[in-house]
């Protein structure tokens, strides 16, 4: 193989430490894919010279195994246990077998816990506003991490906000929190929540009526109102339990995925949050 790694021009084929040297020498001769390839190598049947993106990154050669067919299972086993799914099967090969370890992890009840819902294609999108916190949405989170949150997403911008609830998330608790929010950011034009009693109570109505807010539960010929402060708060629920052995407070490590959160090009607007909304 040249140096660049232009060509391919040769199969490796290589062991590793799954099973012994013997017991791989004792299958190999007796295994028909091992057979046709090591024929082909040596007859020069493959002779043609390619190169594509699934064995080229950058300029190194990604190698693949030939995995014995007696010992599929167990090398499926070891790219799954070892390399968490993704990072070995690119050094595991054998026909279908990147379907089979994906096929394993979909069967993995600890994955299953922690996997994103299919996305379900949106019957009426929102209309994104022309301007930063012309429109927010609120949800809550929780019970997590032992509390409850209050989460307000700004629909222009993607900046969010995180409100330490505790166990309190009365109405009246709700309503101080967006106030010493829209004090700070100002006054939206309109406001997305669910149904929820905090949000449909009088004082809350009272509280954004004074305040020439619009109040939005349902959007037109769409049931699934809140996708945006809902999509966040799975974003931040991943993010704090892969930091639940760090240091520091549950309040200080919300504060590193806000400020993270914050200063990262969105993948829907392609800006930081705190750019489009403080420019």
């Amino acid at each position: 193989m040249e140096d660049q790694c232009n060509h391919m021009k040769e199969i490796g084929i290589y062991s590793i430490a799954l099973y012994s040297e013997n017991s791989s020498n004792a299958t190999t001769a007796s295994d028909r894919e091992y057979e046709n390839i090591l024929k082909n190598v040596r007859e020069g049947e493959y002779s043609l010279v390619f190169a594509s993106p699934e064995c080229l990154l950058g300029k190194k050669a990604w190698r693949k195994i030939l995995c014995s067919e007696k010992f599929r299972d167990h090398c499926i086993g070891v790219a799954y246990d070892e390399a968490h799914i993704i990072a070995q099967w690119h050094k595991s090969w054998r026909k279908l077998i990147d379907l089979e370890i994906e096929g394993l992890a979909k069967g993995c009840s600890g994955c299953q816990r922690v996997q994103h819902d299919p996305k379900c294609s949106p019957l009426h999108p929102w209309e994104w506003p022309s301007t930063p916190w012309q429109c927010i949405h609120v949800d809550f989170a929780g019970p997590f991490l032992g509390m409850m949150f209050l989460v307000i997403v700004d629909a222009h911008s993607k900046w969010s906000e995180v409100i330490t609830m505790h166990s309190k998330t009365t109405t009246s608790k709700t309503v101080e929190a967006l106030r010493t929010v829209f004090a700070r950011n100002g006054l939206p034009e309109q406001l997305v929540s669910d149904n929820g009693p905090q949000f449909t109570a009088e004082e809350f109505q009272l509280f954004l009526k004074k305040n020439a807010v619009k109040h939005v539960t349902s959007a037109p010929y769409h049931p699934a109102t809140n996708g945006l402060a809902e999509r966040f708060i799975q974003t931040m629920k991943q993010s704090l339990t892969s930091m639940k052995e760090d240091l520091g407070s549950t309040q200080t490590k919300l504060s590193k995925f806000l400020m993270k959160y914050r200063n990262t090009p969105h993948s829907t607007t392609g800006e930081t949050p705190a750019t489009l909304l403080m420019g």
